[in-house]
């Protein structure tokens, strides 16, 4: 089955100097909604993007969103969206933790399982750079170390992640 990561009914575009993206907590026994592009609510935001030159950007959630099957059937894997802007994409996993224990490693494996289906069904050639970022609204400079998940990031996709907070585009 073919996926379309960019035919999204969902997606939201902005030329905001400052904006955030979010994921917000769904009720008990609630379908959970995708994570979304905010540019009015900053106690919502799990990532805070900075667009100083005022880039035309375009959030596409993909969590919650996109269904991605493994060969079994379940649902796969998903990072909580991806940020497209002049001819670059970020892939985004936002957390919401407090705890120093295991959310690097989830982040990091939902990002990466997103990352190899985007390839499977898009032409990354097409893109100037593709990057992924881990942010998480308790643990902003994500204190604790992390070089050799970011290592091994890098060895199993291609790709440059960081764990911080802050987006610059």
């Amino acid at each position: 089955m073919q996926v379309d990561f960019f035919d999204n009914p969902h997606k939201a575009m902005t030329d905001s100097p400052r904006f955030g993206l979010c994921d917000d907590v769904a009720a008990e026994n609630c379908p959970k909604n995708p994570a979304y592009l905010d540019e009015s609510s900053p106690m919502k935001w799990t990532a805070v993007v900075t667009n100083r030159e005022r880039k035309h950007a375009t959030f596409y959630p993909i969590d919650n969103c996109i269904k991605i099957l493994r060969p079994n059937g379940k649902m796969d894997k998903r990072c909580d969206g991806m940020l497209n802007y002049d001819s670059n994409l970020l892939f985004v996993e936002l957390k919401d933790r407090i705890s120093t224990h295991g959310w690097i490693k989830d982040g990091l494996n939902q990002l990466k399982v997103t990352i190899q289906n985007f390839k499977k069904y898009h032409d990354t050639e097409a893109y100037g750079s593709i990057k992924a970022q881990l942010c998480n609204k308790q643990r902003p400079a994500a204190v604790v170390a992390c070089n050799n998940e970011i290592s091994n990031f890098k060895d199993e996709t291609g790709y440059i992640v960081r764990v911080d907070r802050n987006i610059t585009i």
